[in-house]
C-alpha cells in the first residue's frame, strides 16, 4: 500500500513537472519566456507584438501586470522586446486569437494567469476539447493585474484539446492579459 502511494506521488510529480522553459512536459513556450510565440498560432492583429516584454502596464503608471518571468501576453501593449521603450502601447483596437499547441489532459487541473477585459463576449480564454468544442471559458477582471485561475478538468482526463485566447474587443478593456499556462497537461 505504501509503495503504491509513493509511486502515485512520483507519477503525479512527473506529470506536473515543468520543462526548463517552464512549460509542461513536451509543450513549447506555455510561459512565453522564449520571447516569441513558438508553439502558438495567431489570427488577426491583436497578437502581432506579443509577447510583451516586462511589466509594460506598470511602466505606463497603470496597475502591475503580475507577470511570471519577463514575458507575458498583453494585447493592449506594444513592447515586443527590451529595445522598445517601456510603456509603448497598441491600444484596444486590434482583434484576433492565439491558439496553443494541442495537448493531452493527464490530471485534474489546468491553471494560468489572466487579466485584462471583463466582457466574456470580447476577451476570454477558452479550453477547446476535440470532439466537444469550447468546454470552459473565463475572462479578465477589468484590471491589468493578472490573477491565477484554476480549472477543474477532471471530466476531460485523457482527452486532447488546446487553449485559445480571444481578443475581439475594441472598446475600453478590449484586451486580454495571459501568462504561465500549466497544470496536468502533456504535449506530444
Amino acid at each position: 500500500m505504501l509503495v503504491r502511494k509513493v509511486l502515485s506521488s512520483v507519477l503525479l510529480l512527473l506529470i506536473c513537472w515543468k520543462t526548463a522553459d517552464g512549460s509542461p512536459p513536451g509543450c513549447i513556450n506555455f510561459d512565453f519566456e522564449k520571447g516569441n510565440l513558438d508553439g502558438w498560432t495567431k489570427s488577426g492583429t491583436a497578437f502581432n507584438y506579443q509577447p510583451t516584454y516586462g511589466d509594460n502596464s506598470r511602466a505606463r503608471r497603470s496597475q502591475p501586470a503580475n507577470l511570471q518571468g519577463k514575458w507575458y501576453i498583453g494585447t493592449f501593449e506594444k513592447r515586443p522586446n527590451p529595445r522598445v521603450r517601456a510603456g509603448t502601447v497598441q491600444r484596444d483596437a486590434p482583434k484576433g486569437t492565439l491558439t496553443s499547441q494541442r495537448f493531452k489532459i493527464v490530471g485534474p487541473y489546468i491553471d494560468f494567469l489572466i487579466g485584462g477585459g471583463c466582457n466574456i463576449h470580447y476577451s476570454r480564454v477558452e479550453l477547446v476539447i476535440e470532439g466537444r468544442g469550447v468546454v470552459l471559458r473565463t475572462k479578465g477582471y477589468c484590471r491589468e493585474t493578472m490573477r491565477r485561475q484554476r480549472w477543474n478538468v477532471r471530466t476531460y482526463n485523457g482527452r486532447y484539446g488546446f487553449i485559445r485566447l480571444v481578443d475581439y474587443g475594441s472598446g475600453t478593456w478590449g484586451h486580454i492579459n495571459f501568462d504561465d499556462l500549466r497544470g496536468n497537461i502533456r504535449c506530444e
